[in-house]
This record gives C-alpha cells, structure tokens and sequence, in this order.
C-alpha cells in the first residue's frame, strides 16, 4: 500500500523507513526528539556508562540530567518537609510547671520549674531530677 511523504508529497510505500526522495524518516517518528544544541530533530543515541541521552549530529547529551536533578531535588525537598513534620508532631505542645517537692522526712522544700507536655510527666522529670524528693504539687505556669 502506497502512503504520501508529507515532506514531498510523494507516493511512497508504508514499510519504508525513509522517503526516497527526499529521506524523510517515516518510521519511527514518534521517537524523534529536538536537540538543544543544534536544533535538529534527531533519534538520540543512547551511550553508557551514563545510559544518557546523546545527539548523533553534534555529539551533546539531550536533556535528562536536568530531568533527574529535579527529581533528586523533588525527593529531597520531600524528605526535608517531612522530617520538620515529624519532629513537630513528636515534640508536641509543651508547657512549663512549676513543682513543689518535699523529701522524704519532710524536713526540706524544693520549687523547681519543669518543661513537660502533662503534669504526670512534668512529675515523673521532677521526681527523676530530684531523687529522694515526693511532689506536692505541679502548677502550668505558662503554656
């Protein structure tokens, strides 16, 4: 079956890659890529080590490391967001107690300041820094 080179205009058969007339790519055009450099419209030739991208007419890489470096740039900006979410959620709203101890013969008092995210643990940091020492009390100062 015969099809038209929309270059020329000439009839060419459908299985030709090429137009004989005036070498027009028919197949694979859907492959064909513009290079950055010598404005050409090209198939890239794929090179390792890099398995980049490179324009058989000018020997240049077309494009992909810009692709990657903004995906790298995506995950890392990702990344860093959810690590501050993380540590705010974990740190949670805190407040600071004021706590009255006592030890253990009764004979002593201690009022210390403790920053904590519940008076039982505003408690328990109290009674862990003072060991010896009973909490009377522990007052939210400010939150």
């Amino acid at each position: 079956m015969l099809t038209e080179c929309p270059e020329c205009k000439r009839q060419v058969s459908d299985s030709a890659e090429v137009c004989p007339g005036c070498g027009y790519r028919l197949l694979g055009r859907e492959n064909l890529v513009l290079c950055p450099r010598c404005k050409a419209q090209v198939i890239p030739q794929v090179r390792p080590p890099w398995r980049r991208k490179w324009c058989p007419l000018c020997s240049r890489p077309i494009g992909g490391m810009r692709t990657r470096f903004r995906v790298f740039l995506a995950f890392l900006s990702a990344g860093v967001i959810a690590v501050a979410i993380l540590v705010a959620v974990l740190s949670g709203p805190t407040q600071t107690y004021r706590v009255s101890m006592s030890s253990e013969s009764g004979n002593s008092v201690v009022v210390t300041t403790v920053r904590a995210r519940s008076e039982s643990e505003a408690r328990r940091r109290a009674e862990a820094e003072y060991p010896g020492y009973r909490v009377n009390e522990a007052i939210v100062v400010w939150r």
